[in-house]
């Protein structure tokens, strides 16, 4: 590695931190394509470099924020396990995958879910239906979440994007926690 090249790779990890610890979001979305177009990583690496980064970053929020009321123990739980479970499946199944697929799957995800936020935006929070598995734990939440997590694993693993991009999402959409 060249002096170039460190400096590069501290300026990214740079960016990305900053995003991350600002928004709670953006690790992945950024990292993937700093390190495969900046730093020159084939997109197989740079997915699990980037779920690593994302992962430390996710606990030391909760870390952070463990005495405030913000932390969903249970719902976090079923939550990761679960996800955890269909990450293993998403990154078996990447390595099948050319890396040119990876990043044009990659890209139509990510319109699709900033389209979704960008629409759940302009509506109010009243119009969320259903009981919202943030506020109460009911057994119907049980299910929700363990199918939630395991989609979201899946696309976890199989584009190593996390986050902002696909879990905030997630449960802020789908099972109604607040942003």
């Amino acid at each position: 590695m060249t002096i170039d090249h460190a400096g590069l790779a501290l300026l990214s990890g740079g960016l990305i931190g900053f995003a991350l610890g600002a928004t709670g979001g953006g690790g992945s979305l950024l990292a993937i394509p700093l390190l495969v177009y900046l730093l020159g990583m084939k997109v197989q690496p740079a997915t699990v470099l980037s779920l690593m980064v994302v992962a430390a970053s996710a606990l030391i929020g909760v870390f952070q924020r463990r005495k405030s009321d913000e932390v969903r123990v249970k719902p976090g739980l079923i939550f990761s396990i679960t996800g955890a479970a269909g990450a293993w499946v998403g990154a078996f199944g990447h390595r099948f995958v050319q890396g040119e697929t990876v990043l044009l799957l990659f890209s139509v995800v990510m319109i699709v879910s900033a389209w979704r936020m960008w629409r759940s935006s302009s509506q109010s929070d009243s119009q969320f239906t259903g009981e919202s598995c943030a506020e109460r734990f009911p057994r119907s939440c049980w299910v929700k979440v363990s199918l939630i997590g395991m989609v979201v694993g899946l696309l976890t693993g199989f584009f190593g994007v996390g986050g902002g991009f696909v879990i905030v999402p997630a449960l802020a959409l789908v099972l109604g926690f607040p942003m």
